[in-house]
């Protein structure tokens, strides 16, 4: 469960992740890109309490987070920069369904990443 602490929320709310943890293959290079995706959205999120917000691949953008759509485009371009253009992560979002969309949790999007980029040398 995921506690959110966005501010102006009136307290806390514990959801259950939309996507089974144990569902989440975590090879090397999976995890990398978690850390990696973490680390991006503690720096699009403009806000102090982000940085104490556990986050992981089970944790939702729009849920648990409470991203908004601005934060995600933040976060979309700084993937970009990270990764580079290859990932077309914009395309990827803007094909999703509302539903899934609102369901889409850090675990599903690195593994899009994964999936995406090509093999390691």
């Amino acid at each position: 469960m995921v506690v959110s602490a966005r501010v102006g929320f009136s307290g806390p709310r514990l959801t259950p992740p939309a996507t089974d943890p144990a569902s989440f293959v975590m090879n090397s290079r999976f995890s990398k890109i978690v850390e990696a995706l973490i680390g991006l959205i503690r720096s699009s999120v403009n806000e102090d309490w982000i940085q104490a917000c556990e986050i992981g691949p089970e944790t939702r953008f729009s849920q648990d987070l409470e991203m908004e759509s601005i934060e995600m485009v933040m976060l979309a371009a700084a993937i970009q920069r990270h990764y580079g253009g290859s990932l077309a992560i914009v395309d990827w979002l803007s094909g999703r369904s509302l539903d899934d969309l609102v369901a889409l949790s850090v675990g599903d999007l690195a593994r899009h990443i994964d999936q995406t980029l090509p093999p390691e040398a």
